[in-house]
């Protein structure tokens, strides 16, 4: 790794806006009212490319107990967006390996799979979504992140001669969790509750309201402000106590998630579904940079993100949802253990297997309070790595840095930077640093190594052609 000397603090650079949703290609055209009947059984395989505005009509004609349609309609463009593809550009984006690598934000795709997973289940007419047979993978995974299983024979269908294939809802199995999951997702967002911080008398009641929030699908603007409702009704509650209420005010993100677990227990369908991600992306790097590297990308969306959040705030909800998740697994398989433990010798290997899953899982805690400077050192050097779960991390983590910090070097720009390379592997340890004791940090990573990007003098470059002309061998 090289290190810049007489290295200047860099300004964080703006954030770049989400790319244009494209335009969807999902269902046939609505039909004429007296064939409607005919045709509410079943909605046929198409390729046709419906508006927005027809797309969004399409989804709201579905009765779904009170759902709120401008959030539909938003949720309903962002499935389109990261599942569809209708031109050549999108094909780029979206069309193969390095392009989806590369581009598709997971973490929205996550809230896009989960409406589409909502609207499977409770939706009292059918449901289909056309998507390119090279996303079909991704989704599959989406779906599996949040209980469900995407049906093989999907998976193996044969693309039409536009690369698309057609996704049914009796083509996605939801696991009983998963449906449970839904049905108080669905229950929750239903429910009239107190949303005045200044009226809640208790924590029963406090406990719906947060279900309820929770339950909602613009994930960044919705949970920062559930958040901070949590905030102010414990301040509220401990007015008569300075330092208590002084604690609250100035409580970060990750504490004030673990109070709200502590309360509600159950994590809620989609921010379940985010933790899941997020663990996974831990878990498959072995670094906390790819996981906080696609939240805090994603918060800057101005479709469902929050662009005054802070790095900090970013670092403590990814933090938070993913010890949820491990705190759901271990008491998940502590509950096995006790149920083995009731015969010990003829559970003797399962306890043994039990016990380690469960240190496993707590070790996996120790990458988000202790990681290593390794995946930043190496981030440069393994995106050539022939390890493909390695090189796909690397390749991932320094986009999203890239991205996020440096929109204005987005490949696209035609533009190239001598320092930009050495930028993001600086962003990458100090994102780490956020993670870490902030008296032990990783020395070689701090924002005093940030250099301001130098742009490579193309004119300079077509200049070199001329000056050895002389050189060149007579005709």
């Amino acid at each position: 790794m090289s290190k810049k000397k007489n290295a200047a603090k860099a300004a964080q650079k703006p954030v770049p806006a989400a790319p244009t949703v494209k335009k969807p290609a999902e269902n046939k055209p609505a039909p004429k009212k007296e064939e409607q009947k005919k045709s509410e059984s079943k909605v046929p395989a198409t390729t046709a490319v419906p508006s927005e505005q027809e797309v969004a009509k399409n989804i709201l004609q579905a009765e779904y107990g009170g759902m709120d349609p401008n959030r539909r309609a938003d949720v309903t463009k962002m499935l389109f967006d990261y599942y569809h593809v209708d031109n050549g550009a999108a094909a780029k984006k979206m069309g193969i390996s390095d392009a989806v690598i590369e581009k598709m934000d997971r973490v929205t795709m996550i809230s896009a799979t989960a409406e589409m997973a909502i609207e499977m289940q409770y939706s009292k007419t059918p449901f289909a979504l056309t998507v390119k047979k090279a996303v079909l993978g991704d989704m599959a995974d989406a779906f599996k992140e949040l209980g469900f299983t995407m049906s093989g024979k999907v998976l193996e269908l044969p693309a039409d001669k536009n690369g698309n294939v057609v996704v049914h809802s009796e083509d996605v199995k939801a696991s009983k969790e998963a449906k449970e999951a839904v049905k108080k997702t669905v229950e929750a967002r239903n429910k009239k509750v107190i949303t005045d911080p200044t009226k809640i008398e208790n924590d029963d009641q406090l406990k719906e309201s947060l279900q309820h929030m929770l339950a909602a699908n613009t994930f960044f603007k919705d949970f920062k402000k559930t958040l901070n409702f949590y905030r102010s009704v414990r301040q509220i509650q401990n007015k008569d106590d300075k330092t208590k209420a002084e604690a609250y005010k100035n409580m970060p993100f990750d504490k004030l998630i673990k109070e709200i677990e502590d309360l509600i227990l159950d994590c809620p369908f989609i921010v379940g579904g985010y933790g899941n991600h997020l663990f996974e992306e831990l878990k498959k790097s072995g670094s906390v940079i790819l996981p906080f590297s696609s939240l805090y990308l994603n918060s800057k969306s101005p479709t469902v993100g929050d662009s005054t959040m802070t790095e900090e705030e970013v670092a403590g909800i990814c933090r938070a949802l993913i010890n949820w998740k491990i705190d759901k697994e271990i008491a998940t398989k502590n509950k096995s253990l006790a149920a083995l433990n009731k015969d010990k010798k003829a559970n003797k290997d399962a306890i043994v297997q039990k016990t380690q899953e469960i240190a496993d899982l707590e070790n996996y805690r120790t990458l988000l309070t202790e990681p290593t400077a390794d995946f930043a050192d190496n981030l440069l050097t393994n995106r050539k790595s022939e390890d493909k779960t390695v090189s796909t991390s690397a390749r991932r983590a320094y986009t999203n840095i890239r991205r996020a910090y440096y929109p204005e070097t987005d490949r696209g720009n035609g533009k190239k930077y001598t320092n930009i390379d050495e930028n993001v592997q600086q962003r990458a340890g100090i994102i780490a640093n956020l993670f870490r004791d902030p008296t032990v940090p990783l020395g070689n990573y701090n924002v005093g190594n940030l250099t301001d990007l130098i742009e490579v003098d193309d004119s300079a470059e077509e200049k070199k052609p001329e000056g050895k002309k002389e050189d060149s061998p007579k005709k």
